[in-house]
């Protein structure tokens, strides 16, 4: 209690500041002759690099940029974690009237304010910069922009194999439920234990990238997993029709990194025909680094044998 006390004390001069308002913007604006576009953010109200990525002198050109800098008034208070992309410094002849930093093409923040604004027109702003020689800014946000459908299309895909229920946990925005509710759930959807096992084994092979940088979501499927012992896991498996789905998601359970620190525990329930079905499995996808992980559960089970 007492630290929240002297943490809200210490925030207080921050929240004491004026919001972001439109007014307030061209107020800081009005009169500029003169816009100065520099890589880096800001901080403490000065540019932090002094390179410049665009200077814009025609008066056309200034009033324009100054438009398109309109915000929407935030009703609710957001900060950015970084310094900004670029500096946006406001000149009239040499004195600096004010100096706002540019955050991913969507936002802009005045140190003197509190918090971030979402820019109105930031679409528009991205081409007239682009337009002025500075073409960064909006192929970042096209390439966000890619990266992000990307992402969807994978989710969706994702979602289209996954249990039904497992849309709740990621149209939640992937809010963390207590595990037992989403295991309730999943067994309402699938009472059978081993058609349950086969469809979260073809659900966890669902992935662009099996051992590093995949989507936290995937995890859901891991997590579920490990409630059951592996040798019900293996039961459920020899009792498939053990296709590559069914064996990648297999394979890439057993050889998770956490599953590695366990192995000797899997190893125990684990055939050796079930080792060579997963290793032909990742040789064929070329996947090396599943290959490699198969060989380190086939070692630990000679090594438990003395072989």
């Amino acid at each position: 209690m007492l630290f929240r006390l002297w943490r809200w004390l210490q925030l207080l001069p921050y929240r004491m500041r004026p919001r972001p308002t439109n007014k307030r913007l061209q107020k800081l604006v009005a009169g500029a002759d003169r816009i100065v576009i520099k890589k880096g953010g800001v901080r403490e109200c000065k540019a932090i690099h002094d390179l410049v990525a665009l200077s814009i002198t025609d008066p056309a050109d200034v009033n324009e940029l100054s438009e398109l800098l309109k915000i929407h008034e935030p009703k609710q208070w957001s900060h950015c974690m970084c310094r900004g992309d670029y500096a946006i410094e406001f000149y009239t002849g040499q004195l600096m009237l004010a100096t706002f930093s540019l955050h991913h093409g969507h936002s802009i923040r005045y140190d003197k304010w509190y918090g971030d604004a979402d820019l109105a027109k930031a679409d528009a702003l991205l081409q007239f910069l682009a337009e002025k020689g500075l073409r960064a800014p909006l192929e970042e946000k096209l390439e966000d922009e890619s990266r992000h459908n990307a992402y969807e299309a994978q989710q969706r895909t994702w979602l289209d194999i996954a249990p039904a229920c497992f849309a709740g946990y990621v149209n939640n925005g992937f809010t963390p439920f207590p595990l037992d509710h989403i295991e309730r759930e999943l067994e309402k959807e699938i009472p059978d234990l081993n058609e349950r096992i086969i469809r979260l084994l073809r659900t966890y092979a669902c992935s662009e990238k099996l051992w590093s940088g995949y989507p936290s979501y995937e995890g859901l499927t891991y997590k579920i997993l490990r409630q059951n012992y592996i040798e019900h896991i293996i039961g459920a498996y020899l009792a498939s029709d053990r296709n590559y789905n069914i064996r990648k998601g297999l394979g890439r359970f057993l050889c998770d990194f956490d599953s590695l620190k366990r192995k000797t525990d899997f190893m125990r329930q684990t055939p050796t025909s079930v080792l060579d079905e997963l290793q032909a499995c990742f040789e064929t996808l070329s996947d090396e680094e599943g290959t490699r992980r198969i060989a380190l559960l086939r070692r630990a089970k000679e090594l438990q044998h003395g072989i």
